[in-house]
């Protein structure tokens, strides 16, 4: 594990420009895991009935909404700063990290 950390770039990270292409990466890799889980989820919900899919579909396509607009509301705090792409990235891998378990929980229901 220790050998992991030190090869790891990010774990080390001490510029903004590093720290923000760290948060971007970390985005990144919440968002996939995200995408694969509502895939799963969006499956079992289709198994539930057309109208149940229609309104999971519907409320993962509001949270989208409101992720984007949560996050750059997170982001505006720093407006035209150097922490404004960080403060963004971090929202979005955070808040999509939630919204993983709340589909693996969608997911289960079924």
């Amino acid at each position: 594990m220790m050998l992991a950390l030190a090869a790891d770039p990010c774990a080390s990270a001490m510029t903004q420009t590093a720290m923000n292409q760290c948060a971007g990466a970390s985005h990144a890799r919440a968002d996939a895991a995200m995408n694969r889980q509502w895939q799963v989820a969006y499956a079992r919900a289709k198994r539930g009935g057309a109208a149940y899919a229609a309104t999971v579909l519907a409320a993962q396509r509001a949270w989208l909404k409101f992720r984007d607009a949560e996050c750059k509301a997170e982001g505006d705090k720093y407006q035209g700063g150097s922490m404004q792409p960080l403060a963004v990235q971090n929202c979005l891998a955070s808040v999509t990290e939630a919204r993983t378990r709340q589909l693996q929980i969608v997911a289960s229901e079924q």
